[in-house]
This record gives structure tokens, sequence and C-alpha cells, in this order.
């Protein structure tokens, strides 16, 4: 009976692995990028940043039509805040920053219609900051290096022969963590009281996913 039961065990296990699929490929997202505030009296969000990111791609396919996405990025983000100074001036404020983005997700697509499959995601992306400017002046040391965001995708897979896929698609990155720390200088020089102290901004964006898999 344990012998049968090894044998039956080997045997899914063997299925399994035969059905898992790996893919891999090369990915360029433009992004349209906006701080969430949570003090818009002190600072708000003040229109779409214009960035991109650009990376590798990787799909674990664990069964047919669900896997795991997993993806290595560098990411630039811009967005622009304004805020009243001390004189009740209107100031636009422009960040720059890059990171280092690894989003993890469920992937879920349909069967091939068409030369097409649609495809659906869902999961979460860590972010490591390497560069971050304000109006042109370094402020790296008054961001977060961790950040994190939900992220939501859907797009379409074009077969061009073989393995060979194209991707489009959208997807939706919802910031989670505050960016800014408690102490920024260059900021709170020119506002009444604890500046940014009391404002918590999280970098979200929508990006435009192109790519390849190979």
């Amino acid at each position: 009976m344990k012998k049968l039961f090894f044998i039956i065990l080997i045997s899914i296990c063997f299925s399994s692995v035969y059905s898992q699929k790996l893919q891999l490929g090369l990915k360029l997202s433009p992004q349209f990028g906006w701080l969430k505030t949570d003090n818009p009296t002190i600072m708000d969000n003040d229109g779409l940043g214009i960035g991109f990111s650009y990376g590798l791609i990787g799909n674990y396919f664990f069964q047919d039509n669900y896997g795991i996405n997993i993806e290595l990025c560098h990411s630039v983000l811009q967005y622009t805040s304004s805020y009243r100074d001390t004189s009740n001036s209107l100031q636009i404020v422009k960040w720059n920053q890059q990171y280092i983005e690894i989003p993890v997700s469920l992937k879920m697509q349909t069967n091939e219609m068409g030369g097409l499959t649609y495809y659906g995601k869902i999961g979460i992306s860590p972010m490591f900051n390497t560069s971050a400017k304000l109006n042109e002046v370094n402020n790296k040391e008054e961001i977060n290096f961790f950040n994190a965001s939900v992220l939501v995708g859907a797009g379409v897979h074009y077969g061009l022969g073989g393995n060979t896929l194209l991707i489009g698609g959208f997807s939706f990155h919802n910031g989670l963590i505050r960016m800014n720390k408690k102490n920024m200088d260059i900021v709170n020089d020119h506002l009444d009281g604890n500046g940014l102290k009391e404002v918590q901004l999280k970098p979200s964006y929508l990006a435009i996913d192109l790519g390849i898999l190979f």
C-alpha cells in the first residue's frame, strides 16, 4: 500500500512539473504618476508626471491558465505637487525619483482565441529608492528607501509564432507607504508649523505595459 501511495505521489508531482511553463522576456512601460496626500491643505498633487520603466519579465505557470508573474525593473517616476508658502504664494514642486521595482503578481489568462490571449494580474510591487531630486536638487536622504504598491493589471498577448509573444496592457500601481520622511528641509523652510511632518505623500502611477516574451 505504501509503495502504491508513493508511486501515485511521484506521478502527481511529475505531472505537475511537466505542466509548469516558464516564459522570459523584456518590457518597456511609459508611466503617468501622481502623489496621493492625506493633507491637501498643506501639499496637494498638481497634475500628472510622465516617467517610464524597463526591465525583465518572468512568467511561471503552475497551471495552463494560472501562474506567477515576476519582474525586475528600473523605474523613473515623476510627480508634480503644489503648496502655499508662508506668504500664501502658490509654489510648484517637481519630484524626480528612481527605483528598483520587483513586482510579484498572480497572473490569470484565457486560452488562445484567434491568436490572442487575454490576461489579468494582481499583486504587490516592492520598490527600492536609488535616486531622488526635488526641483532638480538632490533630496535622496529625505526619501524613504523602501516603498511598495498594490498593482492591478490587464492586457493581451499576441502570438508571433513558436513561443514568441507580444505584450500590450495597462497596470495601476496604488502606493501603500509614505514616501517622504518627516523632515524635508527643502520644503519645510517655506511652510508654517510642522511642514511636511503632517503630510503623508504616497506615489501612484498608471503604466502602459509593452513587451515581448520568448
